[in-house]
C-alpha cells in the first residue's frame, strides 16, 4: 500500500514508529539522525550514507 506523503506533517518517527506503520527493520544500519538525513519520502532504497570521518572499521557495517 502506498501512503501520500504530501500533507503529511511531524517527524518520520510521529507514524513510522512500528506501531502505526514500520519503522526501521532488524537489519537497519543503527543510528539517531532522522529518516531524512539519509531517504527520500520518493525513494526509501535510495539511502546514501556520509562517510565523512570513519576512517577504519570498515567490516563493523560493511559485513555482508
Amino acid at each position: 500500500m502506498n501512503f501520500d506523503h504530501t500533507e503529511a506533517r511531524g517527524s518520520c518517527s510521529t507514524c513510522h514508529n512500528g506501531v502505526q506503520a514500520q519503522g526501521k527493520g532488524p537489519t537497519h544500519l543503527e543510528t539517531i539522525s532522522s529518516a531524512i538525513a539519509c531517504h527520500t519520502t520518493i525513494g526509501w532504497s535510495g539511502a546514501v550514507f556520509s562517510h565523512v570521518g570513519v576512517t577504519s572499521n570498515c567490516a563493523s557495517c560493511h559485513d555482508t
